[in-house]
């Protein structure tokens, strides 16, 4: 067998682990989406299917919606699903907003405060006109302090506004819980709890998103349509730190790369 030959052959067996690589990442981040799909289906075990009569699809949210990635993978999973079926998939996520309109002081280096939704919703759904409204909140509400009534309950509030709003709109609303928050990338740029202020986020924060999730989830006892999306992000995490302590779902503790989303 010559060099050339030789060559040629492990180009093609490269070119062949490569492709297979991709595909194995395709298959894995369209399971990710049909478990998106299947919290949708059951987070409101009485009701109808999550994309009966659905022709359009809105989601809200923060940086995370506005970066996108996991509403690709489902576009991704909604094509390749339903060909016959045209479900068109839009992202209005905006940075840095919320659904409480709580700000932290010098936010953005005091440049301006948090964005909140309900600044926009009344404009945004006539507009929209979506059948199915994904929304995603949490992450920013709380301000990154420690747990605080006040705060908790204005992010109920903002919520429950959320959801009156799209009712009206005769839209139906899928919440998700807020992602993790993850502190071991942010070593020493965290704070402690008992402070005053927390230029700094607090270092136990994913607590407070947990129990975010825990009130919406609380809701589908009301009819709320609502999906898990921190407790298995939490769990995949723990499991895979127990072989990889250094393990990472996002580098800035906030935003997810593509095995988180």
């Amino acid at each position: 067998m010559t060099c050339s030959t030789t060559t040629q052959l492990c180009a093609a067996g490269l070119r062949a682990r490569r492709a297979a690589a991709v595909c194995i990442g395709l298959v894995t981040r369209v399971l990710a989406a049909a478990a998106l799909l299947a919290a949708c289906d059951s987070a409101r075990a009485d009701g109808p299917s999550a994309l009966e009569n659905v022709n359009r699809i809105v989601f809200l949210g923060d940086s995370i919606t506005y970066g996108g990635q996991y509403i690709d993978y489902v576009d991704a999973y909604l094509v390749t699903r339903y060909p016959d079926r045209k479900i068109e998939v839009i992202n209005i996520g905006l940075p840095s907003e919320t659904a409480s309109g709580l700000s932290e002081p010098g936010h953005a280096g005091g440049k301006f405060p948090r964005p909140c939704v309900h600044e926009r919703l009344a404009r945004l759904l006539p507009k929209a006109k979506a059948d199915l409204i994904v929304a995603c909140y949490g992450m920013n509400d709380g301000i990154y302090y420690p747990l605080g009534e006040e705060r908790l309950k204005a992010y109920q509030d903002g919520i429950r506004r959320l959801a009156d709003a799209v009712t009206a709109a005769k839209a139906r609303l899928l919440l998700l819980t807020p992602p993790t928050f993850d502190p071991v990338p942010l070593k020493g740029r965290t704070l402690p709890a008992g402070l005053d202020a927390y230029p700094k986020p607090y270092e136990r924060y994913d607590g407070v998103l947990a129990k975010y999730g825990e009130w919406l989830l609380e809701q589908r006892a009301k009819g709320w349509a609502v999906g898990d999306i921190h407790g298995p992000m939490a769990r995949h995490l723990a499991e895979r730190r127990k072989e990889k302590p250094d393990f990472l779902f996002a580098g800035d503790g906030v935003h997810a790369n593509a095995t988180g989303h």
